[in-house]
């Protein structure tokens, strides 16, 4: 047990690594103008829209999880010698910018938030959550791994279904934790329920210190502050009708990943869009990018996502009298859209791929 936590701390910060990298890949491609900690929130992002775009292959052709884990591990591996290489001076620099980011004069509020941050991470990894949702999500990634297949057995009692299961499968967000599992032979619920939680709280952290930046116009201590009232709040809101439940008890869903991750992110980017005079090309991609990568994170953001993009887009394009701005909402959510049809044709049974 010792071993296998061990190891999957090791991978949580391999993962970082790579969040980090892949910011900085993504910013020198789409140029979205980004510093120090926005590296890691987009490269997080964008890591899931690539292990999407590996993932639906194999699993609508149904192959084995170990031919997905080796193609993306091949990727990764690839990717990220040549990204050290060809990036170091640039990864030198953006670590230098989050330390700049998170200096503060103020001990205490850094104090502070670092306590609650710890009470976080110690209550979200050693409390459990004990409902249908806890034994279908951790049992589909302990089906995949046992099995070698990708949503081909039923996640509780075992037995191969007649069709594959599209309404988790176009996410791939619990076959990326299988694809860990099987790689680094850790086991499925320690992976998901320690590993994919403390991934959770951190990038909710980063998110939350961003706001409190902009919020408070680059305050250090109070975006310090902001951050420890932020995550304290949950203790007091620990129903399963509230976000509190999601991040201290089920961080390791991918339903938590929407309220705590992907949706605080799009309202660091609207927020950020609101506050400018005249909203520039780059913001837009930033937004795009996150719309696009709500799906691969979490399918409870298929409705969500969408309807929040076009509802920001509707009011700026009023506020700022420019139509084109709608447009740009749109462009967007091409990916939730095609999404959205795809869920709905398979709901509604026009849609069934036979195993």
């Amino acid at each position: 047990m010792v071993h296998n936590l061990i190891l999957t701390y090791l991978i949580c910060l391999m993962l970082i690594f790579c969040f980090f990298v892949m910011g900085i890949q993504t910013d020198r491609l789409f140029k979205l103008r980004l510093n120090g900690m926005y590296n890691l929130v987009f490269g997080f992002f964008v890591y899931f829209i690539l292990f999407e775009l590996f993932y639906l292959p194999f699993f609508i052709l149904k192959l084995r999880l170990t031919h997905l884990a080796i193609a993306w591990m091949v990727f990764l591996g690839v990717d990220m010698v040549v990204s050290v290489i060809v990036f170091r001076k640039k990864i030198v620099s953006v670590a230098k910018e989050v330390w700049e980011q998170l200096k503060c004069d103020s001990l205490p509020y850094v104090l502070i938030a670092a306590v609650v941050f710890a009470v976080v991470v110690y209550y979200g990894t050693r409390t459990f959550y004990y409902g249908f949702d806890t034994a279908y999500y951790i049992g589909m990634v302990n089906s995949a791994v046992h099995y070698d297949r990708m949503l081909i057995y039923q996640s509780e009692m075992g037995y191969k279904m007649g069709s594959l299961e599209l309404r988790y499968g176009l996410s791939g967000f619990y076959m990326h934790t299988a694809v860990l599992c099987r790689v680094f032979r850790v086991s499925a619920i320690m992976m998901q329920k320690q590993g994919v939680t403390i991934i959770d709280i951190l990038m909710t952290y980063c998110i939350a210190f961003l706001i409190g930046k902009r919020v408070f116009k680059k305050d250090v201590k109070y975006a310090y502050l902001f951050t420890a009232v932020y995550f304290a709040m949950n203790f007091f809101f620990l129903s399963e009708f509230a976000v509190g439940e999601f991040f201290m008890y089920r961080a390791y869903e991918a339903k938590a990943y929407c309220c705590n991750v992907v949706i605080p992110a799009h309202f660091l980017i609207m927020y950020s869009m609101m506050r400018s005079k005249e909203i520039q090309g780059y913001r837009w991609r930033q937004l795009g990018i996150l719309s696009t990568a709500s799906i691969p994170v979490s399918m409870s953001s298929i409705l969500i996502i969408p309807v929040l993009t076009m509802t920001f887009a509707c009011s700026m394009a009023v506020l700022h009298r420019k139509f084109r701005y709608v447009l740009y909402g749109v462009g967007c959510c091409v990916a939730n859209a095609v999404s959205l049809v795809v869920y709905y044709l398979y709901v509604m049974g026009y849609l069934v791929i036979t195993i």
